[in-house]
């Protein structure tokens, strides 16, 4: 209580003397041989000038290319929040530009906040953290909506001289929330006792979208002490040795979602497995839309690792199994189950869904034993439309590739239509309606069709690469009234609507296999004065062709 006090204490008289400072806002560098106000040497001296100034608008911190040898800690920011967010980033974007070495402990550590003082809003963009002699990045209580994208973490920045053993460790208390962890490459170090990413009594965190090199590790994620967690992992790729579990929420971590993940993994334990779960009859996880490959002898797609019954609850479905080197589909406790048939048949009535709609299949590597391996599936895979209960938050692929209506298993998404964002108003409210008939896929011609448009008018069919881009101009981009360009003006079809307020147009797809993996979006603009849009147009929703 003394402790909290004082740090209680301190914070206050560092928010006083804030009020005397100019709060931050705009851009900034870190560059040890730069000048000026809105330059700093070292993290440090941005982490004080952060603390001790606050901020009055979102901050953005560019760091020159190099190696930086140092261990800051970052403190509770005053002004900081989800729109005033606090963002560390190269400023010369170009893979490893920027290397992170703790000398002193911790790379990153973000210092306990208070419940009514908050510690958080930080983002961290495409960093390498490549050594340290503690964790690469720690948090303790009430750090909350910390956002780690695009960074590179090698198997040498990992704590190993006190428990937990661990690459980032987070020890919230329950008020350790809305993480994310998104598109970065993890390489965890090999060891009995070590866990990639441990989480004590985290919530709401997503991680996705990240390869995972487990290379060893005893756990790759490891989530403890939370039962009502809703943490979501999805999209990611897992490789490589483990001993105990890829994904391991079976230590009193309920009301997690993990799915459309791809496994291929090698377990160097009996009792190993891709997913350990456990739950109560009114909370536990759910294992959905997954590809896990078990490949050696040894160990289980799912383990359920707890011997009490009343606690053997979960919930999976949709899922592939391949076992090609005779592991187990799924393990009760001790209890092993070989094949996906005795796995549906196991008598345990606790079982939500119990993988009825699962499959036991090959999934079609394009190259698993590539280094790293490539986890993409073939076209003609089991994979394919095969997922079911995917969750509502899962609309796109580890690639960015919008989901179809019949989303496929695993963290890729195979040929298909997708139908993503929303069109706006116009005569009578309606609001136009994208759709297509026709398979889409290389060699072959499909159709982009719009309904409910203004009868009789002229309407433009878009074509473009991006969802993200067109030109200078982020997307979507917003036309007035309701109304969103949702994709790039690469090429623009003409067309008419009907009386019934339709039109179709078809898309021939040239035979070419480069085009597979690639993706072609549509939107539909349609002439319409009764729209809110200054530009006297209505657009429908957007559709991917992926290929």
């Amino acid at each position: 209580m003394r402790k909290l006090l004082a740090v209680a204490s301190s914070i206050a008289l560092c928010a006083t003397l804030a009020t005397a400072q100019t709060k931050m806002s705009g851009s900034y560098t870190i560059n040890p041989n730069g000048s000026g106000t809105r330059n700093f040497k070292t993290f440090t001296e941005a982490a004080k000038n952060l603390f001790f100034n606050e901020v009055s608008g979102p901050v953005t911190i560019r760091v020159m290319s190099g190696t930086y040898k140092e261990s800051f800690f970052l403190l509770p920011v005053g002004g900081a929040s989800t729109t005033n967010r606090i963002t560390f980033e190269p400023l010369i974007p170009t893979p490893q530009s920027v290397k992170l070495q703790g000398t002193q402990g911790d790379i990153i550590g973000m210092f306990q906040g208070l419940s009514f003082f908050k510690n958080g809003y930080y983002t961290f963009k495409n960093f390498v953290f490549e050594s340290c002699t503690g964790y690469a990045v720690s948090a303790q209580a009430y750090t909350e909506s910390v956002e780690i994208i695009g960074c590179e973490f090698s198997d040498k920045a990992f704590q190993t001289s006190s428990y937990p053993y661990a690459q980032i460790y987070a020890n919230g208390a329950s008020t350790n929330k809305a993480w994310s962890l998104v598109g970065n490459s993890f390489k965890f170090k090999s060891g009995s006792s070590y866990s990639g990413i441990y989480g004590s009594q985290i919530e709401t965190w997503e991680i996705h979208d990240n390869t995972f090199d487990l290379n060893g590790v005893n756990y790759g994620i490891y989530l403890i002490n939370d039962n009502r967690a809703l943490n979501r992992i999805y999209n990611n790729l897992f490789y490589g040795n483990v001993n105990t579990a890829a994904v391991y929420v079976a230590a009193s971590n309920l009301n997690n979602d993990i799915a459309h993940n791809t496994f291929y993994i090698n377990t160097t334990s009996s009792n190993g497995a891709a997913v350990g779960t456990f739950g109560t009859s009114s909370n536990y996880n759910r294992i959905y839309g997954n590809i896990m490959a078990v490949t050696g002898a040894q160990g289980s797609c799912i383990r359920v690792a707890i011997s009490s019954s009343s606690l053997q609850h979960w919930a999976s479905d949709g899922n592939l199994f391949f076992t090609p080197g005779g592991a187990n589909v799924g393990m009760i406790n001790t209890t092993p189950y070989k094949t996906l048939a005795n796995w549906q048949a196991n008598g345990n009535t606790n079982q939500t869904d119990r993988d009825q709609n699962s499959i036991q299949a090959d999934p079609k590597f394009i190259n698993a034993t590539a280094t790293p391996p490539d986890l993409h599936v073939a076209f003609d895979s089991k994979a394919k439309d095969s997922a079911v209960k995917t969750p509502s938050f899962v609309v796109d692929d580890f690639d960015g590739r919008y989901r179809d209506a019949k989303p496929d298993i695993g963290a890729f998404e195979l040929a298909g239509f997708a139908i993503f964002g929303t069109g706006c108003k116009g005569t009578g409210g309606k609001i136009p309606t994208l759709g297509s008939t026709g398979t889409v896929d290389i060699g072959k011609v499909f159709q982009v069709t719009v309904a409910n448009g203004k009868p009789t008018t002229p309407a433009l069919m878009v074509l473009g690469f991006s969802t993200k881009q067109w030109l200078s101009f982020p997307l979507p981009f917003d036309v007035g009234g309701g109304c969103s360009l949702l994709v790039s003006l690469d090429t623009i079809l003409p067309a008419a609507l009907d009386a019934n307020g339709a039109a179709m147009l078809p898309i021939a797809v040239p035979n070419d296999p480069n085009l597979r993996g690639q993706s072609l979006n549509f939107q539909w603009l349609v002439v319409d004065s009764v729209s809110a849009s200054p530009l006297g147009l209505t657009v429908s929703n957007g559709g991917a062709a992926n290929l």
